[in-house]
């Protein structure tokens, strides 16, 4: 059997800052079908021996056991069915709990077939493990959650996540969402290294957490690598790829100031611009940066920004009226490949200046046809409006 360990009753995640771009229609099936089976479970195991030993309800009671997960009763399909089966009503609403804020995050961005296929899949490998180590039958959705909370932290690790923390006093904090699930799998680990030494870990199935957790990541970092799930800003490839370039920047800043016998190449021009243009952004001084910029069009040095440094400048020129060159870079940002998170954002503020600013409807009414599919809501009317406002011009 499975149960969140009583220092994670503590911390309940009830939310993110992801903005989402897809009702997560799987995520809400999935905790509803998972209360309605332990309601079912619940209500059966209440049922007096005289009565659940015949009829409609020995039959309900038989096919619930026959979901469990075990060496001694295996069934491949049980592989799944264990998912939707829990021991208790704080085991599943504590799994449900964890699932809700993460699982939207995930669907999000892998789609809803994808997000189901990872919940099933890795939860399939978690029990998969533990029917490796261990013969006591195993129950719940606790590895499939802890999948997601790890495919979470693949997707969005500089995210931030809000929690209900229960300790004497009831409050709300928000911390980094890479944080939280770190302390998760440390914690995990941490419990089946005690629970192998020989202290007692209850009725956990730790290598199941675990399996989920190595499962979710890996499928999820492998996708982001491949370019089979489109890559954002702030993934963890990115942030990986964004440290080594760091790093790497950091080693020949170093060496520079480090005399030396032999002759190294200088950096060209728009080099330094690029990196001193980073550097300005990074310790707030944006208009700095945007001054920079606009010095590097003067010099005709051409120069190519990294995402954030791109957004950040052109925000600073937007701000201080130079449309013409903040859209400029808005619309190298939005033919970027991979497409950015943000990028719907920056479609609709640029479609919102070439119709009121720059006298462009025609390229105002392609972002908005372009990204349409992609707009939350809210962007959808403000859209509808511009095609309006053009329409009526």
């Amino acid at each position: 059997m499975e149960s969140k360990p009583t220092i994670q009753k503590m911390l309940l995640p009830i939310g993110t800052d992801v903005q989402l771009r897809k009702y997560p229609s799987v995520t809400y099936f999935l905790i509803g079908i998972n209360m309605l089976l332990f309601a079912v479970s619940w209500s059966v195991g209440r049922v007096s021996e005289e009565i659940s030993a015949s009829g409609t309800i020995y039959e309900i009671q038989s096919i619930l056991d026959s979901c469990e997960l075990s060496n001694a009763h295996f069934h491949f399909w049980s592989l799944f069915t264990y998912q939707f089966m829990h021991a208790s009503w704080w085991h599943v609403i504590g799994n449900m709990i964890f699932l809700l804020p993460f699982g939207k995050v995930v669907e999000d961005r892998l789609g809803h077939i994808g997000f189901l296929a990872l919940f099933l899949g890795c939860g399939a490998v978690g029990g998969g493990l533990h029917l490796i180590f261990y013969d006591n039958p195993v129950v719940g959705a606790s590895g499939s959650v802890c999948a997601i909370t790890a495919a979470f932290a693949a997707i969005a690790p500089r995210s931030k996540i809000r929690i209900l923390f229960i300790f004497f006093l009831i409050t709300i904090i928000e911390v980094p969402g890479l944080l939280l699930v770190i302390f998760q799998i440390v914690f995990d680990a941490l419990n089946l290294i005690g629970s192998i030494a020989g202290a007692d870990g209850g009725a956990t199935a730790w290598v199941v957490h675990l399996g989920g957790y190595a499962s979710g990541l890996g499928v999820v970092y492998l996708l982001l690598v491949i370019g089979v799930i489109p890559r954002g800003e702030y993934d963890l490839f990115r942030v990986i790829t964004q440290a080594k370039r760091r790093r790497q920047f950091r080693t020949v800043v170093s060496e520079s100031h480090t005399p030396k016998k032999e002759v190294h190449k200088p950096l060209t021009p728009a080099q330094i611009a690029r990196t001193s243009i980073a550097q300005s952004i990074a310790s707030g001084q944006h208009q700095v940066a945007a001054n920079e910029y606009l010095l590097t069009l003067t010099t005709n040095t051409p120069v190519m920004l990294d995402p954030k440094t791109r957004v950040e400048v052109a925000n600073t020129l937007l701000r201080s009226r130079k449309v013409t060159e903040a859209a400029t870079l808005y619309e190298q940002h939005l033919n970027q490949r991979p497409l950015p998170d943000d990028a719907s954002d920056v479609a609709l503020l640029l479609a919102a200046k070439y119709a009121r600013n720059l006298s462009n409807p025609k390229k105002s009414l392609k972002l908005i046809d372009q990204f349409y599919k992609q707009f939350s809501v809210e962007h959808k009317r403000l859209a509808d409006q511009l095609r309006t406002e053009m329409a009526n011009a």
